[in-house]
């Protein structure tokens, strides 16, 4: 009797995974046919986030709203997964709508033009493709609140992910602005504070956009928030792991300071908030200031040749930021004490394929 039980019990679990087979849910598509799958990136990344910290991203495309009178803007990524039996064949071709958003004001018709997106046939598995659409700037006022709601309706290869087939785009009037992947190495003459080629995802802004923190933290006398009306040459550091919804004040602090590790007490290193960075970029694109986020006061850094000092702009979308200086500061030294000495500071700055932000 036993062994019959154990091999019914075999039975019917072989057959429920059989069900399970014919119900996979790939991407929203209640579909397990091996096919090419087709979705939104920002998306996809926003509904993980949602589901592991929370921190309510919102895709932004950035742009300065006056010049140049017309611009190719990437506003998303389409990403396309392909199995190793299945892979495009030619080129793929995607029909997108736009339509108004349910955030600020309507844009103005005909400011931005549509068109089908076509992606050429690759190898790998998977890849990333950002979509870019003209926009005719000459209604749009530099003041003003945007956004708009892209969908992809129609693909001639693939299935389109149903979870991941729309997204609201917000649009920021931001020459510099932008979320980036930064490299930052902070060398100490005694050793106890550094860091090494550390990698972070971090947002370049400015602080009257960041609605998390109060006036409080913006000296009146920092002459771009004076009134709260930003200028958008000065690019405030806003680390978006080190925020906290519960706690603004506490939070704020980290989030706008360049951490590094604190080693006065041994091997265990403890972070530790070297300065808060806001860097300054002339109309020529070099940067030839940086001051304090949480004060306004100017670090008076002497700008080194490691590094370019510049921020270069290939096309929308393709950014970077280079900076190499020496920053004297009083910092911690080893048995409690502090000492004056002079760091020195290098980092890199890379346009992040994933236009999403926290405040906004």
């Amino acid at each position: 009797m036993r062994v019959i039980k154990i091999s019914f019990l075999f039975a019917m679990l072989a057959g429920f995974s059989s069900c399970l087979k014919s119900k996979n849910d790939v991407a929203g598509t209640r579909n397990d046919s091996g096919n090419v799958v087709i979705s939104i990136a920002e998306t996809e990344y926003i509904d993980q986030d949602d589901h592991a910290i929370g921190s309510f991203y919102a895709p932004f495309a950035n742009f300065d709203f006056t010049t140049p009178a017309t611009e190719s803007i990437q506003f998303f990524s389409v990403h396309i997964a392909q199995p190793r039996e299945k892979k495009i064949n030619g080129t793929l071709k995607l029909t997108i709508t736009a339509s108004a958003g349910n955030i600020g004001t309507p844009l103005p018709a005909g400011a931005i033009t549509i068109a089908p997106v076509e992606i050429p046939a690759f190898s790998g598995t998977a890849i990333d493709v950002p979509v870019k659409f003209t926009v005719n700037k000459a209604g749009l006022d530099p003041d003003g609140y945007y956004s708009v709601l892209f969908r992809i309706t129609n693909a001639d290869q693939g299935i389109i992910s149903e979870n991941a087939r729309e997204v609201e785009v917000l649009l920021h009037n931001g020459k510099y602005y932008g979320r980036f992947i930064v490299e930052t190495t902070v060398t100490d003459p005694l050793g106890y504070l550094k860091i090494t080629k550390n990698t972070k995802p971090v947002l370049l802004d400015n602080l009257s956009y960041v609605a998390a923190y109060p006036t409080s933290y913006v000296n009146p006398s920092f002459a771009p928030y004076a009134s709260l009306v930003p200028d958008q040459n000065y690019l405030v550091f806003f680390d978006e792991y080190f925020h906290e919804f519960a706690n603004f004040t506490t939070s704020a602090p980290q989030a706008l300071g360049l951490m590094v590790d604190n080693l006065t007490t041994g091997t265990t290193a403890t972070r530790y908030i070297l300065l808060s960075p806001t860097y300054h970029v002339n109309a020529s694109g070099t940067v030839d200031a940086v001051y304090n986020s949480l004060n306004g006061a100017n670090y008076n850094v002497t700008f080194t040749n490691q590094l370019s000092n510049k921020y270069v702009i290939t096309e929308n979308g393709k950014r970077t930021l280079e900076v190499s200086y020496d920053v004297t500061l009083t910092a911690p030294t080893a048995g409690g004490t502090t000492a004056s000495r002079t760091f020195h500071v290098e980092e890199k700055y890379t346009y992040h394929p994933i236009q999403v932000r926290i405040w906004w």
